[in-house]
């Protein structure tokens, strides 16, 4: 006949079962979605750089353009004035834009 103590040993071994089975699953499912956030994380900055890149080389080549043009009918000092209110309009609005996406980011993660 099994003891008190031989029972509770029993059923504190078949706890430890389970719960290790539970620890496992759970670990590997961890890794998993780890995994997938790096790898999505990284696709995603390199997109992002590959975009702001563009955007900021389209932009130069058209204020560049601008410039060559505006200087035919007018001063080249009013056209360099004009192209540098430009520029630093374009580039504010740029900066906020992604001011507000970085935020919208980071407030959606913290969810």
């Amino acid at each position: 006949m099994p003891t008190v103590r031989e029972i509770i040993n029993a059923l504190l071994n078949e706890i430890k079962v389970v719960l290790r089975e539970y620890m496992h699953e759970a670990k590997s499912a961890l890794k998993k979605r780890l995994q997938r956030l790096l790898i999505t994380g990284t696709v995603v900055g390199v997109l992002i750089t590959l975009v702001i890149s563009l955007i900021g080389t389209a932009a130069l080549f058209l204020l560049i353009g601008s410039l060559k043009y505006l200087s035919t009918f007018m001063p080249e000092w009013m056209a360099w004035s004009i192209m540098g209110l430009t520029s630093g309009i374009i580039g504010g609005l740029f900066f906020f834009v992604l001011y507000i996406f970085i935020r919208k980011q980071l407030k959606t993660k913290q969810n």
